[in-house]
């Protein structure tokens, strides 16, 4: 009998080791919420990342960075976020959701003119005296079309191109309207720009006109996994994936004002 109930403690006990060691090998899973602008360089972050850290996944969550903001706020469980603007960093700041010391910038981009192959625009110019529409984000929930009003209110033109603008629901919607030719141009950034061979880039706006436009990122308050967030965000700053963003149409940190 003795020798029978040394055996259960012996293979209960291994079983115990077994699945204690199957539970400490658990992937930890961070929830990203990033900017849509971000989409094709996140698709090589995650791989990198992933290969280099086994333990850790990577699950993203695309859209305009004002929508992103608010699920946040209403609650969704997110561990990093990714904004195409400080603006919805510094007002997640002001409501105690992010974690202190984050939502610092990481990467720069530009605004970019852009029409479809099909049309033969050389000149923002020539855009304006076709009488076509123009694709651009929503304002305030989309900073691409922030800064494209911001260009537009610098050139004066704002309010005669208002009938004739399309607002789309993030900046990778109005690539698609562009590519689509549904539109006669849009404003996207350079690196959406150059994700597709079906748009062409009629010229890029003078940055003097919106300003710099800082991608940041921070850690939310609520994340359980906030040591592996911020590895995360201390990863996009190594050089060599700040040369990838550099090869995808991203540029090196503006100098803020």
């Amino acid at each position: 009998m003795k020798i029978f109930q040394t055996k259960y403690f012996i293979v209960f006990t291994a079983l115990l080791l077994l699945l204690n060691g199957c539970g400490g090998s658990e992937k930890k899973e961070l929830s990203i919420s990033a900017a849509a602008s971000l989409q094709d360089m996140m698709n090589i972050v995650k791989k990198e990342y992933e290969k280099k850290h086994p333990d850790v996944k990577l699950t993203f969550n695309y859209g305009g960075s004002g929508m992103l903001q608010r699920q946040i706020e209403q609650g969704a469980p997110v561990d990093v976020f990714l904004s195409a603007s400080p603006i919805h960093t510094e007002a997640l700041k002001k409501e105690l959701l992010l974690a202190k010391g984050t939502g610092q910038p990481f990467v720069d981009n530009s605004l970019v003119l852009i029409t479809s192959k099909k049309n033969r625009f050389t000149s923002m110019e020539e855009v304006l005296e076709n009488k076509g529409q123009i694709a651009i984000g929503t304002p305030k929930a989309v900073p691409a079309g922030d800064y494209a009003k911001s260009a537009f209110e610098s050139m004066d033109i704002w309010g005669t191109l208002k009938n004739r603008l399309i607002y789309a629901k993030d900046v990778r919607h109005v690539l698609t309207l562009v590519e689509q030719d549904s539109t006669s141009a849009g404003v996207v950034y350079k690196s959406d720009a150059l994700s597709t061979r079906k748009v062409r880039i009629i010229e890029e706006i003078d940055r003097r006109l919106y300003g710099d436009i800082h991608y940041t990122g921070g850690v939310t308050a609520k994340s359980r996994n906030k040591e592996e967030a911020l590895a995360f965000l201390e990863y996009l700053n190594q050089p060599h994936i700040q040369k990838l963003f550099a090869q995808k149409g991203f540029s090196p940190l503006q100098k803020q004002h």
